[in-house]
């Protein structure tokens, strides 16, 4: 039967271009197939990728790390889910399903956008140690996601926040 050929060939056509296209085309560099699963941040931010094994080497325990939060399924909540170590908060709709209460998340989020944006350290230092942060990071995301003049404070305040690792695209206080 005639429909049943031609509907047989546009399905294989479609499965092999399909196919061919999810191997081909990708949002991210790519250098072929991999079980390293942190080459992708090697090739597109190598200063992160070290950033991220500068940490997983040398910080012991499970101190929380403040990083940029923001949209579920974006970059936010890289560092985290790269070296496994506790943010202040994730991605809210995991947080949320999680059995946390909207209040505790909307806290959070104001945190950690006050830590980053404020200009001076007195709001910023009373929410680090509410949250028990042992690491502040500054990468490209957090210098996009919040303003300079809230970022310079980590520089400016030597006393609070000393720098535990830095390149040239990331910083670890």
């Amino acid at each position: 039967d005639r429909d049943g050929v031609v509907l047989l060939a546009a399905a294989t056509f479609t499965s092999v271009t399909a196919a061919r296209g999810a191997v081909s085309n990708h949002f991210a560099a790519y250098s072929g197939p991999s079980l390293d699963g942190l080459r992708y941040l090697e090739e597109t931010r190598p200063g992160e990728y070290r950033a991220v094994e500068w940490m997983r080497r040398a910080i012991r325990g499970t101190p929380v790390i403040l990083e940029a939060q923001g949209a579920s399924y974006q970059d936010f909540s890289r560092i985290s889910m790269l070296t496994g170590l506790p943010t202040v908060l994730g991605w809210e709709h995991h947080v949320k399903q999680r059995g946390n209460p909207p209040e505790e998340v909307d806290a959070r989020r104001e945190a950690v956008s006050l830590i980053y944006s404020s200009k001076t350290t007195a709001p910023a230092e009373n929410l680090l140690r509410r949250y028990h942060v042992g690491y502040v990071y500054v990468g490209w995301l957090e210098r996009q996601t919040y303003p300079r003049e809230g970022l310079r404070k980590f520089d400016a305040e030597k006393a609070l926040f000393e720098v535990a690792y830095e390149n040239r695209e990331a910083k670890l206080y």
